[in-house]
């Protein structure tokens, strides 16, 4: 399964928390640690198990099924949100058992963004829609 960041999604990370805007739908959204270096990792082009691996310490191998189960509802959430695209529908699990020493990745939260006019300043290189120049 191949997991991408959507066109219209620009993000920034500030002070340790990841912050998303889907500029069609115009909501922001608020993703916990773990959420954000899930997203970092897509923003490199990782596939998923590359990225559940970092979420997974070394001396932890055996979270890895429970990790990846907690990854692919989290990307399976993105999906249905419109924040990332893939090449097929990402299945949700119904109930993701915590394990231990590891907190899943989430949307903590996500408002609606009443008055809104589309900006850069989430610097280029960290979003799609602002690598172009701008059209005069």
């Amino acid at each position: 399964m191949t997991v991408r960041l959507a066109e219209h999604v620009a993000w920034r990370e500030i002070e340790g928390e990841t912050f998303v805007i889907d500029l069609r739908g115009r909501k922001m959204y608020g993703l916990n640690a773990s959420g954000g270096q899930a997203w970092r990792g897509l923003e490199r082009g990782q596939a998923v198990p590359s990225i559940v691996a970092e979420l997974v310490p070394d001396d932890q191998s055996d979270l890895q099924p429970g990790v990846s189960r907690a990854v692919e509802r989290f990307f399976g959430e993105l999906q249905q949100l419109g924040l990332v695209t893939s090449d097929g529908a990402i299945e949700l699990h119904n109930e993701v058992a915590p394990e231990q020493h590891f907190v899943p990745p989430q949307v903590v939260w996500q408002e609606e963004l009443r008055s809104f006019g589309f900006s850069c300043a989430l610097q280029a290189g960290q979003s799609p829609a602002c690598t172009s120049a701008p059209t005069s």
